[in-house]
């Protein structure tokens, strides 16, 4: 029997395969998709159109931008501005990624284990990779014409990717 996670704005409960982990239960894509389907049945509504969604993902992502821009840019937020959760835009992109993908039917979980199975092939040798001693190292294809360096402040972190339903470990991390 998998565990039930709660939506915490007050929606229902949907059941999941995941383990628990530090008192809350794993989510993966598929349950979050669930979550979000049994969400806005229980509310009475129905998806949006397919051009509106895109709309809605497109201002999701402009609010996504600027929070990168005002942390990491050339335009730090204003003094008067409230702090913002880098984390919490990316959730509202997903979130409108999940109501597309549900309107059309598509199991997002499948497309991204398929996503990340084709970018483990094509991308194997492509990048450097941090050596035990945390060195980056240079793959065994020579750069093309014009390629320049990785940024040094970033270290690659590339696993052969999860399999289905466990943790996914990102590509790359800060290490400054």
């Amino acid at each position: 029997m998998g565990n039930s996670v709660t939506d915490p704005a007050g929606g229902p409960s949907v059941e999941t395969n995941a383990p628990g982990g530090e008192g809350q239960p794993a989510l993966t894509v598929r349950d979050a998709q669930a979550l979000v389907d049994t969400w806005m049945r229980d509310q009475g509504w129905s998806y949006w159109q397919p051009l509106a969604q895109l709309a809605r993902m497109t201002e999701e992502l402009g609010e996504l931008a600027r929070v990168v821009n005002h942390l990491y840019g050339e335009k730090p937020k204003k003094p008067d501005e409230p702090e913002q959760d880098l984390g919490l835009e990316m959730a509202d992109l997903l979130y409108t990624m999940i109501c597309l993908a549900n309107a059309q039917g598509i199991d997002l979980q499948d497309a991204l284990e398929r996503t990340l199975a084709k970018y483990r092939g094509r991308d194997a040798d492509r990048y450097p990779r941090a050596d035990p001693g945390g060195a980056l190292t240079t793959s065994a294809a020579a750069p093309g014409p014009g390629a320049t360096d990785p940024s040094p402040s970033l270290r690659s972190s590339v696993s052969a990717g999860p399999e289905p339903g466990q943790g996914l470990t990102l590509p790359f991390s800060r290490t400054s």
